[in-house]
């Protein structure tokens, strides 16, 4: 967990995800260090960790519970094994569950960003669950879970 800071006064705990990576370890502490600190700065944020000089400035934070309101919006709709499927609309990515014991496959949702859906796809996997980001031109982009 990052504590997240704005103007100096602590406001949440947070798991925080930018850029293809989630941020819960200093990278560079041995043996890892988890106290990182992020402060929001103008447009964006920078997170820091408290042991050592290491520190990162990104333009957002996507954080679990910006990934589960993104997640509460959509239904989930049985897939029908078409092309379509596998389209989101143009500038979207489309997170589509695989439930592997079931043989079933169905769509979690369109997002808006691949930040987003990576993150949907990481908290809806599971065992005996894949979940697959899917750009639109169709492309896989993103899997995560196991069989």
């Amino acid at each position: 967990m990052i504590e997240l800071y704005e103007n100096n006064n602590l406001i949440d705990y947070i798991n925080a995800y930018a850029e293809n990576k989630e941020f819960d370890v200093c990278p560079f502490c041995f043996p890892p260090n988890n106290k990182l600190r992020a402060e929001k700065i103008n447009d964006g944020f920078q997170i820091k960790c408290l042991n050592c000089d290491w520190q990162i400035y990104i333009h957002d934070i996507i954080t679990d519970e910006k990934i589960k309101d993104a997640i509460r919006k959509q239904p989930y709709i049985p897939c029908t094994n078409t092309p379509e499927d596998f389209l989101p609309a143009e500038g979207k990515y489309r997170v589509i569950g695989v439930d592997t014991f079931a043989n079933e496959r169905f769509i979690i949702g369109d997002f808006d960003s691949l930040l987003i859906a990576q993150g949907v796809a990481r908290l809806e996997c599971g065992t005996m669950l894949k979940t697959h980001v899917y750009d639109d031109g169709g492309r896989h982009v993103y899997e995560d879970g196991s069989f």
